[in-house]
C-alpha cells in the first residue's frame, strides 16, 4: 500500500504528470537548472570576483532593489495562525 504511493509520488516528480489535478510542470526544472548554476558559481567564488568590479552606488542600487521585491511578498495584514484547529 504504501510502496504503491510512493511509486506515484515518484512518478510525479521525475515524469512531471501527476495523476490528481495538480501537476509539476516542465518549467520547474528550467528554475532547477538555474538555481543549481546560482549554487555552483557560489561554491566557486565566482560571483564575489564579478560583483568587486561594479562600483558601490550599484551594489547599493542592487540591496535597494532586492528588499523592494522582498517586501512584495509580506501579507499586508496579519492572520492569525493556529496549528492545532479543533
Amino acid at each position: 500500500m504504501e510502496l504503491e504511493k510512493s511509486i506515484t509520488i515518484f512518478k510525479s516528480f521525475v515524469f512531471f504528470n501527476s495523476p490528481g489535478s495538480e501537476e509539476l510542470g516542465i518549467h520547474l526544472l528550467g528554475i532547477f537548472l538555474i538555481l543549481a548554476i546560482a549554487h555552483f558559481a557560489t561554491y566557486k567564488n565566482l560571483w564575489r570576483e564579478w560583483w568587486q568590479k561594479f562600483p558601490d552606488w550599484i551594489f547599493a542600487a542592487w540591496y535597494g532593489f532586492a528588499f523592494s521585491v522582498i517586501l512584495l511578498f509580506i501579507a499586508p495584514n496579519y492572520s492569525a495562525f493556529i496549528y492545532f484547529q479543533f
